[in-house]
């Protein structure tokens, strides 16, 4: 799920600031939809797999499919909240144990910041 606090450490930012990021940088969890009541967006990652390391996220807006991103790997761009973000990290976790194992660890994509829809990315790879 994503970080709730703002990058000023003022609690709780309002639905259009969504999703707000930590020194530029938001991390998915693995399978925790990004649902809340009236928001615009849910942001799902199905699948986390390694070797390479890469992800499968589904972008839901409005309750409608909006985008899905298949093997996206680090370095890849996404377009997620009509924001475009380069995938920085894919963390598999550890779920070769049971969900309630003191071991178990749920895998993360980190994305960073890039700037609005439609800005510059310096050609890297968009993955659609």
């Amino acid at each position: 799920m994503a970080d709730e606090t703002n990058e000023n450490g003022g609690g709780r930012a309002a639905t259009t600031d969504w999703p707000v990021t930590r020194d530029g940088y938001w991390t998915l969890r693995w399978h925790m939809p990004r649902n809340r009541p009236r928001a615009r967006y849910s942001v799902v990652v199905l699948k986390i797999d390694d070797d390479p390391p890469r992800t499968t996220i589904l972008v839901r807006s409005e309750g409608q499919a909006q985008a899905k991103y298949d093997d996206a790997r680090v370095g890849d761009v996404v377009e997620i909240a009509d924001k475009r973000w380069e995938i920085a990290e894919i963390d598999l976790g550890r779920t070769d144990v049971t969900w309630r194992d003191p071991g178990f660890r749920a895998g993360w994509v980190r994305l960073r910041l890039l700037g609005p829809a439609g800005s510059d990315t310096a050609g890297r790879k968009e993955v659609a």
